[in-house]
């Protein structure tokens, strides 16, 4: 399989296909979560097999699938995860702000809609180094 992407820095990507075309792979492999098996991957300038730490440092993933507490609203969500990527305050704040006029900052059991808001403002708070 041949893979060729060319993301703009702060933008967002969606893979597309049917079953078995290897979205997922590929997104592994970008994510330093599998190892290619041939060609080469660089992620904001990393290799994703010799500098897997720096491309980690550099990306924000969501998948399909919600990772978020049920009983924790939004904004507590997006704390955790903040926290657990070792962010500071100012930049945990700034994603609850992004979230501030949506329905996840203060519900409980949110909406799919509403969950992927979360996620998705989750996978960008992580900064770039």
């Amino acid at each position: 399989m041949d893979v060729s992407l060319d993301v703009a820095a702060g933008s967002v990507c969606a893979l597309l296909g049917r079953n078995g075309a290897g979205k997922t792979t590929t997104v592994r492999i970008l994510t330093t979560l599998l190892p290619a098996d041939g060609g080469h991957a660089r992620v904001a300038g990393f290799d994703v097999h010799d500098q897997a730490n720096e491309v980690r440092a550099r990306i924000g993933v969501t998948g399909q699938t919600a990772t978020m507490d049920e009983l924790l609203t939004g904004f507590e969500n997006l704390e955790t995860i903040g926290r657990f990527c070792h962010l500071g305050a100012a930049t945990r704040a700034g994603a609850r702000a992004s979230c501030s006029n949506s329905s996840i900052s203060s519900t409980r059991r949110s909406s799919s809609s509403s969950t992927t808001r979360v996620e998705c403002a989750a996978a960008w708070t992580s900064p770039p180094a």
